[in-house]
């Protein structure tokens, strides 16, 4: 892993925990051969979470915790939620007047009971992909169908369908469009005028937006990530989104997410089917790790984007392929499927495995194949995850 400006609080995890490191989803063996049909000579790029040390005033929060010997039931101070919409506001001018924050374990598990409360079985949920594949899976198992608007690739870029946006929405049947913003793959920062045109679109239609927004914070330095929220002021537009700090800090296995809202009968709904299901059950560790994250962690971060964005450009000069075309961001080579990019395992440009598909099941494997990889500096920086040199 290469370092940014000898800031040693991201240096190389060190040795001492390989033992842990055996238990991570994205390098373990049995779930590396269940995807992909071997786990041996692969370097898995496909779990979006940082390979280098975590915030230490985060780990530290977290050790200070455990010390005091007590993990039982515990309160939700409102100093913890506020703590999120202080970072908004600095990072992105965001605030939460006339907003909800509600709390969920997961994003899937805001995404799902979302679908339930705002659809009936039968019912369409718009998908615009490539987008991240569980969106695909939590919408099949709620006896819901997807409807496909699938993003446009022109002039080296991504961008979303209108016009398709625009007839899938005005089919009564479809009634929610799970919106990925920033987009997970292909990395999209969707500008406001495009997010108010959804959101204009959507209005018109009745069409509920669900905008997953949980890698908000990882952007391209020259970029800025614009809230569903704001461009969607004035549309009419219902919406809800989902947030944390889970991709922002590394945090997936021990903190919660947060849903975020304008509309009272939607929160309410969410937050009576959360409580039948008892989902708002406070974790003592997540609560001091998402406090200490947003007020304690905005240094770490900085340096955190900082090393993406040297290991990006790092990438595009080093890795194989990148020499066709002098090293043109563009030419990286990655995983594709039908659809475009997607999850998978690539060794020196080989590509050796991807998941997804019909039913989430694991495609054949397949090599050789090359996509196109829009450049860094118009991307936000999704997919956080190890650049060796």
């Amino acid at each position: 892993m290469r370092s940014v400006g000898g800031a040693n609080q991201l240096g190389p995890r060190e040795q001492g925990r390989a033992e842990s490191a055996e238990q991570r989803q994205g390098t373990d063996t049995g779930t590396l051969e269940s995807h992909f049909g071997r786990a041996e000579g692969l370097l898995p790029l496909w779990i979006a979470e940082p390979g280098v040390d975590l915030a230490p005033p985060v780990v530290d929060a977290l050790r200070s915790r455990a010390a005091e010997g007590w993990y039982g039931y515990e309160t939700r101070p409102s100093r913890v939620i506020d703590s999120f919409w202080t970072w908004m506001a600095g990072r992105h001018g965001w605030d939460e007047a006339g907003l909800q924050t509600l709390v969920s374990p997961s994003i899937g598990t805001s995404i799902g009971i979302l679908i339930q409360e705002l659809t009936q079985p039968g019912d369409g949920v718009i998908l615009q992909p490539p987008v991240f594949t569980d969106f695909k899976a939590l919408v099949a198992s709620s006896g819901r169908t997807v409807a496909r608007n699938a993003l446009l690739f022109e002039s080296d870029r991504y961008r979303i369908d209108f016009d398709g946006l625009a007839a899938t929405a005005s089919d009564p049947r479809n009634r929610v469009l799970i919106l990925c913003s920033p987009h997970n793959p292909v990395g999209r920062v969707w500008t406001y005028d495009e997010l108010a045109t959804v959101a204009t679109i959507c209005a018109e239609n009745d069409v509920f937006v669900v905008a997953d927004e949980i890698h908000a914070d990882i952007m391209m330095p020259g970029h800025q990530f614009v809230p569903f929220a704001r461009a969607a002021t004035g549309s009419g537009a219902g919406w809800a989104a989902t947030h944390g700090p889970i991709k922002t800090f590394g945090l997936a296995g021990v903190c919660d997410t947060l849903l975020i809202t304008s509309d009272e009968g939607v929160a309410g709904a969410f937050q009576s089917r959360s409580s039948q299901l008892h989902l708002t059950r406070n974790n003592v560790f997540g609560l001091a790790a998402l406090e200490a994250a947003y007020q304690q962690g905005g240094e770490w971060f900085d340096q955190f984007v900082l090393l993406l964005a040297e290991n990006s450009s790092h990438a595009s000069r080093t890795a194989p392929g990148a020499c066709e075309s002098g090293g043109n961001p563009g030419d990286l080579p990655c995983v594709a499927g039908p659809e475009g990019p997607r999850a998978g395992c690539a060794r020196g440009g080989e590509v050796v495995g991807i998941r997804g598909g019909d039913g989430g099941q694991p495609r054949p494997l397949v090599r050789s194949r090359r996509c196109r990889v829009r450049p860094c500096d118009d991307r936000c920086a999704s997919i956080h995850h190890r650049t060796g040199d």
